[in-house]
């Protein structure tokens, strides 16, 4: 997103800033803002979550994403590899975390960029079904608009 900032184009749109100011990003003079501002402080926001620091937050983001990545690499993927290394110690909590996180920053993305609302104005994720239903809903657009499917 950094390199392309100047390119990125923003959908700003209620919905986008009720979004930013869950995430706690400043939507101050949003509408007058250049997208590529709007994109700078996204990136910040996010930088900021997943930036190793010595905050706590920072900390306890880090380990339980090399404790996630370990168990991936060592335990799922390649358990045929023996290691010497103890598995790092991994609560759901943790996981649960790490899931808000990335779910955050992709409501973020796709309602800034795509236009596209994951969540309700409440935060709830939209259920699979009703983003199934969606993308009916955008093939039989795009078919009556004379695109290829």
């Amino acid at each position: 997103m950094k390199k392309s900032a100047g390119r990125l184009k923003v959908a700003k749109s209620p919905a986008l800033r009720d979004r930013l100011t869950r995430a706690g990003i400043s939507v101050e003079e949003l509408d007058d803002l250049p997208d590529s501002a709007t994109t700078g402080r996204l990136i910040i926001w996010c930088q900021s979550r997943l930036a190793l620091s010595k905050a706590v937050d920072s900390v306890n983001i880090w380990r339980a994403w090399n404790a996630l990545k370990f168990r991936r690499d060592k335990v799922i993927a390649h358990n045929e590899i023996l290691s010497s290394n103890p598995i790092p110690n991994l609560q759901w909590q943790q996981v649960a975390g790490l899931l808000e996180l990335a779910k955050k920053i992709v409501d973020l993305v796709s309602t800034a960029y795509l236009n596209l609302f994951l969540t309700s104005d409440d935060g709830l994720f939209f259920r699979s079904t009703n983003a199934e239903r969606s993308t009916a809903c955008l093939r039989r657009f795009l078919r009556n608009a004379g695109f290829p499917s």
